[in-house]
Protein backbone atom coordinates (compact mmCIF):
# COMPACT_ATOMS: atom_id res chain seq x y z
CA UNK A 1 0.00 0.00 0.00
CA UNK A 2 1.38 3.46 -0.84
CA UNK A 3 2.59 5.40 2.21
CA UNK A 4 0.08 8.22 1.63
CA UNK A 5 -2.80 5.71 1.59
CA UNK A 6 -1.54 3.94 4.69
CA UNK A 7 -1.20 7.17 6.68
CA UNK A 8 -4.63 8.41 5.61
CA UNK A 9 -6.19 5.06 6.46
CA UNK A 10 -4.62 5.08 9.95
CA UNK A 11 -5.94 8.61 10.55
CA UNK A 12 -9.47 7.63 9.50
CA UNK A 13 -9.53 4.48 11.61
CA UNK A 14 -8.02 6.24 14.61
CA UNK A 15 -10.63 8.99 14.46
CA UNK A 16 -13.49 6.49 14.50
CA UNK A 17 -14.97 8.12 11.40
CA UNK A 18 -17.43 5.84 9.58
CA UNK A 19 -18.08 8.13 6.60
CA UNK A 20 -16.66 7.23 3.22
CA UNK A 21 -13.19 8.70 2.66
CA UNK A 22 -11.68 8.54 -0.81
CA UNK A 23 -8.47 9.41 -2.58
CA UNK A 24 -7.94 10.00 -6.28
CA UNK A 25 -5.66 7.89 -8.47
CA UNK A 26 -5.16 9.75 -11.70
CA UNK A 27 -2.56 11.75 -13.55
CA UNK A 28 0.37 10.47 -11.49
CA UNK A 29 -0.35 6.84 -12.49
CA UNK A 30 -2.73 6.75 -15.47
CA UNK A 31 -2.04 8.33 -18.84
CA UNK A 32 -4.74 10.41 -20.58
CA UNK A 33 -7.06 8.82 -23.15
CA UNK A 34 -7.15 10.50 -26.56
CA UNK A 35 -10.13 10.04 -28.88
CA UNK A 36 -9.62 11.59 -32.32
CA UNK A 37 -11.72 11.13 -35.44
CA UNK A 38 -12.19 12.78 -38.84
CA UNK A 39 -15.68 12.23 -40.19
CA UNK A 40 -17.00 13.04 -43.64
CA UNK A 41 -20.54 14.29 -43.29
CA UNK A 42 -20.81 14.47 -47.07
CA UNK A 43 -22.58 16.64 -49.56
CA UNK A 44 -20.35 19.71 -49.25
CA UNK A 45 -20.70 22.58 -46.80
CA UNK A 46 -24.37 23.47 -46.35
CA UNK A 47 -25.74 26.94 -45.77
CA UNK A 48 -29.15 25.56 -44.76
CA UNK A 49 -30.28 22.67 -42.56
CA UNK A 50 -32.11 20.05 -44.58
CA UNK A 51 -33.08 17.03 -42.48
CA UNK A 52 -31.28 13.87 -43.50
CA UNK A 53 -29.20 10.90 -42.39
CA UNK A 54 -26.29 9.01 -43.92
CA UNK A 55 -24.35 5.87 -43.08
CA UNK A 56 -20.70 6.19 -42.07
CA UNK A 57 -17.83 3.74 -42.44
CA UNK A 58 -15.43 5.33 -39.96
CA UNK A 59 -11.96 4.09 -39.06
CA UNK A 60 -11.76 2.50 -35.64
CA UNK A 61 -15.47 1.68 -35.37
CA UNK A 62 -17.74 -1.10 -36.57
CA UNK A 63 -20.13 1.40 -38.12
CA UNK A 64 -21.90 4.66 -37.63
CA UNK A 65 -24.28 7.28 -38.89
CA UNK A 66 -24.50 11.04 -39.29
CA UNK A 67 -27.68 13.07 -39.33
CA UNK A 68 -28.75 16.71 -39.38
CA UNK A 69 -32.07 18.21 -38.42
CA UNK A 70 -33.41 21.72 -37.76
CA UNK A 71 -34.03 22.63 -34.11
CA UNK A 72 -35.27 25.78 -32.40
CA UNK A 73 -31.74 27.11 -31.75
CA UNK A 74 -30.27 26.24 -35.15
CA UNK A 75 -29.20 22.96 -36.73
CA UNK A 76 -28.43 19.74 -34.86
CA UNK A 77 -25.67 17.52 -36.26
CA UNK A 78 -25.56 14.08 -34.66
CA UNK A 79 -22.75 11.56 -35.21
CA UNK A 80 -23.00 8.04 -33.81
CA UNK A 81 -20.11 5.54 -33.82
CA UNK A 82 -20.82 1.93 -32.89
CA UNK A 83 -18.12 0.03 -30.99
CA UNK A 84 -15.68 2.87 -31.46
CA UNK A 85 -12.09 2.24 -30.39
CA UNK A 86 -11.58 4.39 -27.29
CA UNK A 87 -8.33 2.86 -25.97
CA UNK A 88 -6.15 0.58 -28.10
CA UNK A 89 -4.49 -2.57 -26.75
CA UNK A 90 -1.05 -1.00 -26.36
CA UNK A 91 -2.37 1.94 -24.33
CA UNK A 92 -4.54 -0.40 -22.26
CA UNK A 93 -1.47 -2.47 -21.47
CA UNK A 94 0.27 0.63 -20.12
CA UNK A 95 -2.78 1.46 -17.98
CA UNK A 96 -2.86 -2.13 -16.68
CA UNK A 97 0.80 -1.89 -15.67
CA UNK A 98 0.28 1.44 -13.92
CA UNK A 99 -2.64 0.05 -11.87
CA UNK A 100 -1.13 -3.37 -11.17
CA UNK A 101 -1.99 -4.55 -7.66
CA UNK A 102 -4.97 -2.22 -7.45
CA UNK A 103 -7.99 -3.70 -5.64
CA UNK A 104 -10.98 -3.01 -7.88
CA UNK A 105 -13.40 -3.78 -5.02
CA UNK A 106 -12.22 -0.52 -3.40
CA UNK A 107 -13.29 1.47 -6.47
CA UNK A 108 -16.22 3.74 -5.59
CA UNK A 109 -16.16 5.96 -8.67
CA UNK A 110 -14.54 6.54 -12.02
CA UNK A 111 -14.29 10.13 -13.27
CA UNK A 112 -12.60 11.80 -16.20
CA UNK A 113 -11.23 15.32 -16.44
CA UNK A 114 -11.43 17.01 -19.83
CA UNK A 115 -7.92 18.02 -20.85
CA UNK A 116 -8.94 19.05 -24.35
CA UNK A 117 -11.97 19.15 -26.62
CA UNK A 118 -11.44 20.49 -30.12
CA UNK A 119 -14.08 20.52 -32.84
CA UNK A 120 -13.00 21.35 -36.39
CA UNK A 121 -15.08 21.95 -39.47
CA UNK A 122 -13.22 21.63 -42.78
CA UNK A 123 -9.93 22.19 -40.93
CA UNK A 124 -11.06 25.28 -39.01
CA UNK A 125 -11.48 25.16 -35.22
CA UNK A 126 -15.10 25.83 -34.26
CA UNK A 127 -16.10 27.73 -31.12
CA UNK A 128 -19.02 29.52 -29.54
CA UNK A 129 -19.43 31.81 -32.55
CA UNK A 130 -20.52 28.75 -34.56
CA UNK A 131 -21.63 26.17 -32.01
CA UNK A 132 -24.55 26.87 -29.68
CA UNK A 133 -24.32 23.60 -27.75
CA UNK A 134 -22.65 20.20 -27.63
CA UNK A 135 -23.16 16.86 -25.99
CA UNK A 136 -20.99 13.74 -25.83
CA UNK A 137 -22.54 10.39 -24.94
CA UNK A 138 -20.89 7.07 -24.16
CA UNK A 139 -23.01 3.93 -24.29
CA UNK A 140 -26.05 6.20 -24.90
CA UNK A 141 -25.56 8.03 -21.58
CA UNK A 142 -24.65 11.75 -21.44
CA UNK A 143 -21.09 12.43 -20.25
CA UNK A 144 -20.43 16.00 -21.40
CA UNK A 145 -22.90 18.78 -22.05
CA UNK A 146 -21.88 22.39 -22.59
CA UNK A 147 -22.67 25.53 -24.63
CA UNK A 148 -19.32 25.38 -26.49
CA UNK A 149 -16.19 23.19 -26.82
CA UNK A 150 -13.89 25.64 -25.03
CA UNK A 151 -16.14 25.77 -21.97
CA UNK A 152 -15.63 22.12 -20.95
CA UNK A 153 -11.84 22.04 -20.56
CA UNK A 154 -11.00 21.30 -16.95
CA UNK A 155 -14.44 19.87 -16.21
CA UNK A 156 -14.58 16.65 -14.21
CA UNK A 157 -17.42 14.22 -14.83
CA UNK A 158 -18.35 10.70 -13.75
CA UNK A 159 -18.40 7.94 -16.35
CA UNK A 160 -21.51 5.79 -16.81
CA UNK A 161 -21.44 2.41 -15.08
CA UNK A 162 -21.40 0.38 -18.35
CA UNK A 163 -18.25 2.25 -19.44
CA UNK A 164 -16.60 1.69 -16.04
CA UNK A 165 -17.36 -2.04 -16.20
CA UNK A 166 -16.01 -2.28 -19.75
CA UNK A 167 -12.87 -0.34 -18.77
CA UNK A 168 -12.09 -2.58 -15.79
CA UNK A 169 -12.65 -5.72 -17.87
CA UNK A 170 -10.32 -4.38 -20.58
CA UNK A 171 -7.67 -3.62 -17.95
CA UNK A 172 -7.90 -7.15 -16.53
CA UNK A 173 -7.68 -8.76 -19.99
CA UNK A 174 -5.30 -6.12 -21.40
CA UNK A 175 -7.44 -5.72 -24.48
CA UNK A 176 -8.72 -2.71 -26.40
CA UNK A 177 -11.70 -0.77 -25.08
CA UNK A 178 -14.60 -0.18 -27.44
CA UNK A 179 -17.77 1.75 -26.63
CA UNK A 180 -20.60 3.42 -28.50
CA UNK A 181 -19.81 7.13 -28.92
CA UNK A 182 -22.28 9.84 -29.86
CA UNK A 183 -21.47 13.49 -30.51
CA UNK A 184 -24.25 16.07 -30.84
CA UNK A 185 -23.46 19.57 -32.07
CA UNK A 186 -25.98 22.37 -32.40
CA UNK A 187 -24.85 24.89 -35.01
CA UNK A 188 -26.15 28.40 -34.65
CA UNK A 189 -28.87 29.51 -37.01
CA UNK A 190 -27.29 30.70 -40.24
CA UNK A 191 -23.88 29.07 -39.56
CA UNK A 192 -22.75 26.88 -42.49
CA UNK A 193 -22.41 23.16 -41.79
CA UNK A 194 -18.99 21.68 -42.61
CA UNK A 195 -18.41 18.89 -45.09
CA UNK A 196 -15.77 17.28 -42.86
CA UNK A 197 -16.00 17.21 -39.07
CA UNK A 198 -13.00 16.63 -36.82
CA UNK A 199 -13.28 15.71 -33.14
CA UNK A 200 -10.36 15.51 -30.69
CA UNK A 201 -11.15 14.64 -27.07
CA UNK A 202 -8.46 14.10 -24.41
CA UNK A 203 -9.68 12.68 -21.10
CA UNK A 204 -7.70 12.10 -17.91
CA UNK A 205 -9.05 9.06 -16.02
CA UNK A 206 -9.40 9.47 -12.26
CA UNK A 207 -10.20 6.49 -10.05
CA UNK A 208 -11.87 7.28 -6.71
CA UNK A 209 -10.70 4.79 -4.08
CA UNK A 210 -12.22 3.95 -0.69
CA UNK A 211 -9.05 4.09 1.43
CA UNK A 212 -10.47 1.96 4.25
CA UNK A 213 -11.64 -0.82 1.95
CA UNK A 214 -8.36 -0.72 0.05
CA UNK A 215 -6.50 -1.32 3.30
CA UNK A 216 -8.53 -4.36 4.33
Amino acid sequence: MPLRTAVLTWMVLASGCTDLVTIDVGRDRISPITFERELLLGGGALASCPAGESTLSPDGALGGSASIAPVASGCLARVVLRDALLVDREAMGRIAESTEGFDTTALVGFDVEVDELTIQGDGVTLGSETIAGLEVRLESEPVLEAPSPESVEGDRVALPEPVVDAFLESVDLRRELRVDVEVRLTFREGAPLPDQLGVRLVLQPILRIDVVRAAL
